[in-house]
């Protein structure tokens, strides 16, 4: 299963392939809080992903801390 997937089952989070259609405020607003978040893209997943240290990537428990390794990776230079 990819990861994009796995994103979706674990935490119940739709995957938004193509980002740059209109999507109002819904990926774009950087002040909705994790809660309320409903979709990501494959920029999360790049930010995700180079949140990790290692080669191996987890999923963490709960979606709060999936967006806070997002915003981690975010940071990262």
């Amino acid at each position: 299963m990819s990861l994009t997937r796995e994103i979706e089952k674990k935490y119940g989070l739709i995957f938004i392939e193509n980002s740059s259609e209109n999507l109002c405020f819904i990926t774009k607003n950087s002040e909705l809080r994790n809660e309320f978040k409903q979709f990501f893209t494959q920029t999360d997943v790049n930010f995700f992903i180079k949140s990790f240290n290692t080669h191996k990537i987890e999923l963490p428990k709960t979606v709060e801390l999936f967006w806070a390794m997002v915003l981690k990776g975010r940071l990262m230079k």
